[in-house]
């Protein structure tokens, strides 16, 4: 009884401490530094004073007015709407929103989303161990804030617990499996539709539905059914925010994914260049993020780089070694980085003078017990080589593998290229997030497999 009871009692602690931390004062999260906009602005949430630059401080309150969700949608865009409505948990006045609305509308998301998945049917251990990573601050304080990351979070700890119960469930009937697979819908239009970056989430969840031959006997007719929600919303995430009406900033992306990113890895600066067809009057750009190099909106190098394709940029990577070398060691340094994110986090009291920048570092987050264990390079790359062997294995023998250890290991692999491709190393850190994410997820799933082998 004891077995069940203390990661039960976990488990709860867990989530009651998270919202106490997301809905007390001072207000804790994530700081704006001026791109809130793009989730604030459609829900029409603004600013109640001007903001400072740059933002290291969390502001807490802000007013409302006509919101506009059609004008850059999104499911981020959607949430910070309906988070107006909570005024009612915090006694806000009317035409105004506290950003603890925010981390409420959120936690209530995970604890639904957990629920949904089926999470009170998982072992009570492996249930206690991915909630110990859902509310380390390091994700947790996203919630509050306006950034899209919360999404993902959400989304990931959702389909990774739906796919750990249903490989444990003993019938994979329709009728339990369709009313299940919803679930994945859900959390593929939550995540996936939030930004740009993870427009992947539904395409991966597909893969890892597959790999996993979830009711492939008795339910072919629902699996297929499933399969074809999540392509129709990963093909509509996909048009959402690259030709539909999705905040994005395709030529900033492109001048990041070059200047900030191929130009300070590749051992042939010329090579690179003439390949991309960038001209000389711009070779001489400062290999940095477009804001620091000067470069605004109508700059001519946007011209050269409007038609960048990702796949060309992949191609000089693969074919310099030097180059790879140089991002994973980037990518490597940004991974064993023992800190919750490179925003600020405590809102500005009387006592703080200057713009000076404050992390989060008082309390409690598992990255300061649990990622120390694995980050010493190339821990992280020994376990991502690992968990591919290991699922390769399991479709060779028996053409089924752990849907939540495909789910996880694409996700995490996936987050290195869009991150790099897509802005190259300008502003890694949180663009990895999501890479982290996974990857401490992995690591638990994969000891839950091989404990749930040993034991069956």
């Amino acid at each position: 009884m004891c077995t069940i009871w203390l990661p039960m009692a976990t488990v709860f602690i867990l989530l009651a401490w998270a919202g106490w931390a997301l809905l007390s004062r001072p207000v804790v999260g994530v700081a704006d530094i001026l791109d809130f906009w793009r989730v604030m602005r459609p829900a029409g949430i603004e600013h109640n004073t001007p903001l400072e630059y740059p933002g290291y401080f969390v502001r807490a309150d802000f007013v409302t007015g006509d919101a506009d969700l059609l004008s850059a949608p999104s499911s981020s865009a959607a949430m910070a709407w309906a988070a107006r409505s909570c005024r009612w948990a915090f006694g806000t006045e009317p035409g105004n929103l506290d950003l603890r609305q925010m981390g409420l509308v959120w936690w209530l998301l995970l604890v639904f989303t957990v629920w949904l998945s089926g999470a009170f049917r998982a072992p009570w251990w492996l249930l206690a161990a991915i909630t110990f990573i859902a509310v380390d601050p390091g994700y947790l304080l996203f919630f509050n804030s306006f950034y899209a990351d919360a999404a993902m979070i959400t989304g990931l700890v959702a389909a990774t617990l739906w796919f750990e119960v249903r490989s444990r469930a003993n019938t994979h009937s329709p009728l339990t499996l369709l009313p299940a697979g919803a679930v994945l819908w859900l959390m593929a239009l939550t995540a996936g539709a939030s930004k740009m970056q993870y427009v992947l989430f539904a395409w991966i969840t597909i893969c890892a539905f597959a790999a996993s031959g979830v009711g492939r006997r008795s339910a072919r007719r629902s699996m297929l059914v499933i399969m074809v929600g999540l392509l129709v919303l990963g093909a509509g995430s996909v048009w959402l925010f690259f030709d539909g009406p999705g905040p994005r900033f395709l030529a900033f992306n492109n001048y990041h994914a070059v200047f900030g990113g191929l130009l300070k890895a590749t051992s042939d600066d010329q090579h690179a260049f003439q390949t991309l067809r960038i001209s000389e009057p711009h070779r001489d750009l400062a290999r940095t993020d477009a804001w620091s190099a000067g470069v605004g909106p109508k700059h001519p190098v946007h011209d050269e780089l409007k038609d960048l394709s990702r796949l060309t940029l992949l191609r000089l990577y693969l074919t310099d070694p030097g180059a790879l070398i140089r991002t994973t060691q980037e990518i490597t340094g940004i991974l064993a980085r023992i800190e919750s994110h490179p925003r600020g986090t405590m809102e500005r009291r009387e006592t703080d003078h200057g713009p000076h920048k404050r992390v989060f570092t008082v309390w409690w987050q598992h990255s300061r017990t649990f990622r120390r264990t694995y980050t010493a390079w190339p821990g992280f790359w020994l376990i991502l080589t690992g968990a591919a062997a290991w699922i390769l294995r399991d479709l060779i023998r028996t053409r089924r593998a752990s849907g939540s250890m495909v789910l996880l290991w694409m996700w995490t692999t996936s987050q290195f290229g869009v991150a790099v491709l897509g802005e190259g190393f300008v502003n890694l850190h949180q663009h990895l997030v999501g890479a982290r994410l996974g990857l401490d997820l992995l690591v638990v799933v994969m000891m839950a497999e091989y404990l749930r082998r040993r034991t069956s």
